[in-house]
């Protein structure tokens, strides 16, 4: 009896040290549980995007492990800027069809060599192939290209 209560203690002691091992393992690479999204690579496939908006445009090439967007977006008719962003990864939260890159703490890692801005982002939603570009200059003022489909 005295045997059994010892291997029975053993098996209790291993099955909670191993919870306890899983848990850890777990929070590695979960971190606190409130991911609510990945970074990625997916890039919009290589070509010109226009939409009727002033004439906007992006010239988007690529090569897997980055991205080139380059164009134009407007703040009024009369006032554009051309723009030149390079984008490494995509932020998209799971479920959801847009993927983002830009300046916030929520976006993915991406630099905006053109311009000087405060504030840039980048989406792409790839299930319907539309590309955004909106840029805040430091005056305050927004440019975009609204909504572009490649051609």
């Amino acid at each position: 009896m005295k045997n059994i209560k010892k291997i029975f203690t053993y098996m209790v002691v291993g099955a909670l040290v191993m919870a306890l091992y899983t848990s850890c393992k777990n929070e590695e690479t979960t971190g606190s549980g409130n991911i609510i999204g990945e970074t990625n690579q997916n890039h919009p496939p290589q070509g010109i995007y226009t939409n009727s908006f002033y004439n906007s445009y992006a010239a988007v090439t690529n090569n897997g492990s980055y991205c080139s967007i380059i164009g134009k977006a407007y703040y009024s008719e009369q006032v554009s800027v051309n723009f030149d962003i390079t984008v490494i990864n995509w932020y998209q939260e799971y479920g959801q069809k847009f993927a983002y890159a830009g300046s916030s703490s929520r976006d993915g890692e991406a630099t905006i060599n053109n311009p000087t801005t405060d504030y840039f982002e980048v989406s792409y939603d790839a299930g319907n192939g539309l590309l955004r570009v909106d840029i805040r200059t430091n005056v305050n003022e927004i440019y975009t290209t609204s909504y572009l489909s490649k051609q």
